[in-house]
């Protein structure tokens, strides 16, 4: 299943990005699922609402990315603005993305966040499930590859209620690979159950992320191939047309890259 991560502001307005017409057109590509990104700590549950209600009009499911801010407020951020969407629940599971958070003991802290949040999800069988994504830098903004630092968080993870979110590009532009791919470890590919997909692209100081596939770097057949073996997920596509807007128009941006992602899978 092809997914398409849409600005949160836009799909709540239903303008740019986020109008029925775009929605529209989106299905007709084969896209299934909409990702709302981000959705803030501080969000109304209603704008939520409507932003999802939204999308499932359009015979499409959704998928959320949080925004947890500590160990301490985990459980409000996340849940308070999905809570009508969750009772609602119009599928049969939602994936709930979510960046891991500084703290004191970046471990420890991390894996105490994910166990509340899943135990959250346990008490309330809301259907939700949470997928650690990792980041081009570690939790503390330190330099790092953080794929092996949410790897060790999932292991101790109940897996009915948690996994990992591959965040494609951010792997490659951690590790450096584009070129001649290093794939994560067959440990971290069995705990993937969702993904983010998108290219990097060559700036005068370095290289950026989130970029359309057709215009920049990714082992994208590597990546899948991969998961694929394990993997029953969303392929989402997580572009940001702000940053390549001198490229080309963000629609232009998403539908080539769904025709890239198509031709892989």
């Amino acid at each position: 299943m092809i997914g398409v991560s849409l600005p949160f502001s836009e799909l709540v307005s239903g303008r740019d990005l986020g109008s029925d017409r775009f929605l529209d057109d989106l299905f007709e590509q084969g896209v299934r699922n909409i990702e709302l990104r981000p959705v803030p700590a501080e969000q109304d549950a209603q704008s939520v609402f409507v932003a999802a209600t939204r999308v499932w009009r359009h015979g499409m499911q959704i998928s959320v990315h949080t925004s947890p801010r500590s160990v301490t407020t985990a459980v409000c951020d996340v849940f308070a603005p999905l809570k009508e969407i969750l009772k609602a629940q119009k599928q049969e599971k939602m994936i709930l993305v979510l960046h891991p958070v500084s703290g004191t003991i970046l471990f420890d802290d991390n894996r105490r966040m994910m166990e509340t949040l899943a135990g959250v999800i346990d008490r309330d069988q809301n259907g939700a499930m949470l997928a650690l994504e990792n980041n081009r830098l570690m939790p503390d903004h330190s330099d790092g590859d953080s794929a092996d630092f949410v790897m060790r968080v999932i292991e101790e993870a109940k897996p009915q209620y948690a996994g990992i979110c591959f965040d494609f590009g951010h792997f490659a532009w951690a590790t450096k690979s584009w070129e001649h791919p290093i794939l994560p470890p067959e440990r971290f590919s069995n705990r993937v159950i969702h993904t983010h997909i998108h290219a990097l692209y060559a700036t005068e100081t370095g290289y950026t992320t989130h970029f359309p596939l057709q215009s920049g770097a990714l082992p994208l057949e590597e990546y899948i191939s991969a998961i694929r073996p394990n993997y029953r997920g969303v392929y989402q596509l997580e572009l940001e047309p702000n940053r390549y807007e001198k490229l080309m128009d963000g629609r232009r941006g998403i539908f080539g890259s769904i025709e890239k992602l198509a031709a892989v899978l």
